[in-house]
């Protein structure tokens, strides 16, 4: 009985996953959008228009790491997923936390006479663009995990 339950369990992840599969290109263009509000709020002078802008740049960039989430639930072994998950989020705060601050103050003392706003901007496009590709290279790899694991349990 056990093991017919998880069986219905897997199968609802997987389904889930095709499904949220088929929104890859929503979740891309709420990147792009978060990206570019990014470059926008970090050229405005006043602090109302940058809140207001980073408040949608906000909206638009969590869709990215829910996803990422989600992916990396379903494709990891059942026994690992907690783990894999806590190592990506550390990795992901070690790397906001410790690097990000010193990456956006490079710019701003070296190439904008030390104006925050465009070195922010410059620090949106060089860490935005990449990161837009890595998630359109790794929808493939997911894509066809997903199609495995159906071909695997013999689901349409």
């Amino acid at each position: 009985m056990a093991a017919s339950e998880s069986q219905k369990w897997a199968a609802v992840r997987r389904q889930r996953a095709r499904c949220s599969g088929n929104q890859d290109e929503a979740v891309l263009m709420l990147v792009l959008l978060g990206m570019v509000t990014a470059v926008l709020a970090a050229m405005q002078t006043s602090a109302e228009a940058l809140l207001t802008i980073y408040f949608f740049t906000s909206m638009f960039l969590s869709g990215c790491s829910n996803t990422c989430i989600t992916s990396i639930q379903i494709v990891s072994p059942a026994r690992m997923r907690g783990t894999v998950v806590a190592t990506y989020m550390l990795l992901i705060s070690v790397a906001g936390l410790g690097i990000g601050p010193p990456i956006t103050a490079s710019p701003s003392a070296n190439f904008v006479d030390g104006r925050i706003g465009p070195a922010l901007a410059l620090v949106s496009i060089a860490i935005g663009a990449p990161t837009l590709g890595t998630q359109i290279w790794s929808r493939r790899g997911y894509r066809l995990r997903i199609a495995a694991l159906t071909d695997q349990n013999g689901e349409t």
